[in-house]
């Protein structure tokens, strides 16, 4: 809790309310504090670089992940089987149903 305190800047008070030596204890408190809060923000940077460098990581293996499955399915297309979702295997149970190519061809015109 402490270091959200630090944080954002804290509301202004009227400095003629409190007395000289509190305003002076507060200002040494301030001071011995002051590599807190710069902690604290240095951690919260490096905390920001991290998660941007873990969205990162996450985008290139969703990447590579693409890549593989477009490898194993030109594998696949060489070696003359087809797969499941493949635009083949959907042609092939349409033509299986009945549906002529020219009704496949004008409803997919139509769409």
């Amino acid at each position: 809790m402490l270091a959200w305190a630090y944080m954002k800047p804290a509301p202004s008070t009227p400095s003629a309310a409190a007395p000289a030596p509190q305003a002076s204890n507060k200002r040494q408190n301030r001071d011995n504090e002051k590599p807190l809060v710069e902690d604290i923000r240095l951690l919260g940077r490096i905390l920001g670089d991290v998660i941007r460098a873990f969205t990162y990581f996450s985008h290139l293996a969703n990447l590579a992940e693409d890549r593989h499955h477009i490898r194993r399915r030109a594998i696949h297309e060489r070696a003359g089987h087809t797969q499941e979702g493949s635009i083949d295997v959907a042609l092939q149970r349409l033509r299986w149903a009945g549906i002529t190519p020219r009704t496949i061809s004008q409803t997919l015109a139509h769409s």
